[in-house]
């Protein structure tokens, strides 16, 4: 199997074999694979329903063929956890874009690792691109711990550090509070808080994961920047 004229290998091939024919029976059509220069700042993926029934999958060009595989199987799984229901998040309107996609990540990709994990595919690849990527970024000169007062940055720092705090299928959390907690000390903080309250409400169901979203919501603040939709099932279920 090959997506974009690219090979897929192994328990990826397997993955989308197994899922795609569910997927597109639910939304009575194919699964769209585009590259794009577009995505948001720091993205190398996103799926997108068009006209809410036509899944579409942007993909950046990607080099290496190991994270290429990933991104596919990671996107695939996202679109397999939109027909179980489990909710979304998006920007309102004149909100940055990558604000409603951060939080809907922090919350969702812990229940893609884990599940393609289950099927056999291994995410190494890519967490350790973005904690490195995460870790670069936030040790630039030109970038501060943003204030409390700055609500749209400071949640989205927040949610940042969360997402890297609840996906720690490699064991890298300790070594990003060690890492971060000198300089990033106050969003350091208030990130911990909240992956012990979102833990304890649990995010392996449609239900708790939008508690849990809602929950970081309303600590950081980003009720009226950010909407969740509660569960999107494919048209055909």
């Amino acid at each position: 199997m090959d997506i974009l004229g690219r090979a897929l290998v192994g328990p990826v091939a397997a993955l989308l074999a197994h899922h795609l024919p569910r997927i597109e029976a639910s939304y009575g059509g194919p699964v769209v694979w585009e590259l794009s220069k577009k995505l948001p700042e720091g993205f190398h993926s996103q799926y997108v329903l068009r006209s809410r029934t036509q899944p579409v999958i942007l993909l950046r060009a990607i080099k290496r063929d190991d994270i290429f595989n990933v991104v596919v199987a990671h996107e695939l799984m996202h679109l397999v956890l939109n027909i179980d229901g489990f909710p979304r998040a998006q920007s309102g309107a004149g909100v940055d874009p990558r604000l409603g996609l951060v939080v809907y990540n922090t919350f969702v990709d812990p229940i893609v690792y884990r599940r393609l994990t289950s099927e056999g595919v291994s995410s190494e690849p890519l967490e350790r691109l973005q904690f490195a990527n995460t870790i670069q970024g936030l040790f630039e000169r030109s970038v501060h711990e943003p204030t409390p007062l700055d609500e749209a940055n400071a949640g989205l720092w927040t949610c940042t550090f969360v997402a890297m705090l609840l996906k720690d299928g490699l064991g890298l959390s300790n070594e990003f509070e060690r890492v971060l907690n000198g300089r990033y000390s106050s969003t350091l903080k208030r990130a911990v808080q909240l992956v012990h309250e979102v833990r304890d409400i649990g995010l392996e169901n449609p239900d708790g994961c939008a508690r849990a979203m809602e929950r970081a919501l309303e600590r950081t603040k980003l009720q009226r920047l950010v909407l969740i939709e509660q569960g999107m099932p494919a048209p055909g279920e």
